[in-house]
This record gives structure tokens, sequence and C-alpha cells, in this order.
């Protein structure tokens, strides 16, 4: 039982400069290889914290727990310049819990024009990310703190007031209805338009898809404006 936990605890340290909070499924593994790639692309004035545990709170209100996807910090502080957060698809993200069950005689595609798409439209991603940059980054009022890898006690977090965020989602293909519905925003970038991994055939033409280049453009340019990449 020693030995997991050992292993359990190094697994969190992936790099000098990339810690992960919890460990688990298939999208953890493509906010690592995303925070790989960031480490690999961007200037050394960088550490990525991913999955990691962030408290933040209101005046008069206790500490809540986040874990963000991928938080970008400047090296050496505990200053946060942005946030990423990612996606391999957008095929189960749908506010189930709010979403009223289909009426006796109502046909599905009915349903899903009358009620599902309405509650959908509230209720997304991209819309729920804003409002939380909103709520807790972009908030003078709002204190955030975490404890960093090897550190017994919380320390302040502080944010920058050149903080950006973006969305990265691996494949619009699963979910493209939802996907066609999402807003439009120059923050999101789709790293395969056309492609996705469960049918991936391995065929570098699938990602030679001119709609994918424009979106990696579209990405080095904004990694490049707003973090500088290595020479």
């Amino acid at each position: 039982m020693d030995k997991i936990f050992k292993s359990k605890h190094q697994q969190k340290r992936i790099s000098k400069s990339i810690t992960r909070g919890r460990i688990s499924p298939t999208s953890n593994d493509f906010e690592e290889q995303f925070a790989i790639f960031l480490e690999r692309c961007l200037n050394d004035n960088y550490e990525f914290i991913v999955d990691y545990p962030i408290s933040y709170k209101m005046a008069n209100q206790r500490f809540k727990q986040i874990y963000p996807d991928i938080i970008v910090l400047k090296k050496g502080t505990h200053i946060i310049e942005g946030l990423f957060e990612v996606k391999i698809d957008i095929a189960n993200d749908e506010p189930s819990n709010l979403i009223p069950k289909k009426n006796e005689g109502q046909t599905r595609n009915e349903h899903f024009k009358s009620v599902y798409l309405p509650y959908y439209s509230k209720d997304n991603w991209i819309v729920n990310v804003r409002e939380k940059v909103k709520t807790i980054y972009q908030n003078d009022l709002c204190q955030l703190q975490y404890t960093p890898f090897n550190y017994k006690k919380p320390v302040p977090l502080e944010v920058s007031k050149e903080f950006k965020y973006a969305y990265i989602l691996l494949s619009s293909v699963h979910g493209k209805e939802k996907y066609e519905r999402l807003p439009v925003v120059n923050n999101l970038f789709t790293l395969l338009v056309n492609v996705h991994l469960n049918n991936f055939s391995g065929s570098k033409n699938e990602l030679k898809d001119k709609n994918n280049q424009e979106q990696w453009c579209k990405l080095a340019d904004y990694l490049f404006e707003n973090y500088g990449l290595r020479g």
C-alpha cells in the first residue's frame, strides 16, 4: 500500500514546471498533454498547474474549491497569468438535471428543438467558463489561495492585470450540433475540426485539413501575442 501511495504521489509531478492535483480519466490525459505542449512552446517564464485545487471566497463567505483545467503561473511566483479550459469534445456537455423530460406523444426531435436547445443555449461550456472567470478571476473582491506542491499551508494567489483565458476543444465532430450552437468567441480553439480520435485513421492528410491548420495558426498567434514562444 505504501508503494502504491508513493507512486500515486509521484504521478502528480509531471515535470519540473507542471504539477497535477487529481489523478484519473482520458480527459485528464488530454489536460496533461496540452500542458506539456504549452511547456514546450511558451518561453521559460511560466509554470503550470493541472486540475489543481484552487480555493476562493467572497466577502463574508467561506472558501469554496474549484479545479481549473490548466492554470498558468508566472514562474517562481503565485501570480495567475492565464487559464486554459480544455475538453476532448462537448457531446456530454449538457445540463441534464435541468432539462424537462419528453412529454408523452412528443417525438424525440420535437423535444430536442422545443425543450433541449433553449435550455442548452443558457447553460453551456463557453457561458459557464465566462461567468466563472468574471466571478472569480476578474473580481477584486474575490480572494484566491492554493497549496503549492510540497507546501503544508495554503498561500494567497494573485491574478495578473494581463490575465487571459482560452477554450481548447480537441474535436468538434462528436457533438457537432452542440458545437455549431456555441457562442462565437475569439478565444476558442478547436484542434481537430473534422477528425474525432475514435475514428482517426492515423493519416497525416486528416491533420493537414485546411480547417485544422487555420485553427492551429490561430492558436499559435494567440500564444505568441499573450505569452511569447520559445526561440
